[in-house]
């Protein structure tokens, strides 16, 4: 997991970076789909795509996860704010909310 949101914030995917976000969008779409999901991407004009992942893990009723994969900061925050682990913290541009 923690090498996962490593690559994530190593990405840097800034919210009005649609490029940006959509390189993270189909870094993403492949992780998922290696964990088992079928992913759709739902296209966005002036954001980034939207990701949906449907995993096929029973019968019970469903579960909707929903949330962001952009890191936010602006491109070149790492140079200020790198990624780093210090007793069993992580820190780095998108760290807390992704």
């Amino acid at each position: 997991m923690i090498a996962l949101i490593r690559h994530m914030v190593e990405q840097e995917s800034p919210s009005f970076d649609k490029p940006a976000v959509d390189r993270m969008g189909r870094w993403l779409a492949d992780e998922l789909r290696r964990m088992g999901a079928e992913v759709q991407v739902h296209r966005a004009e002036k954001f980034g795509d939207h990701l949906q992942a449907d995993f096929a893990i029973g019968s019970g009723k469903p579960i909707l996860l929903l949330g962001h994969f952009d890191t936010v900061w602006n491109l070149g925050t790492l140079k200020t704010m790198p990624w780093r682990e210090d007793k069993g913290r992580l820190w780095g541009p998108g760290v807390l909310d992704m």
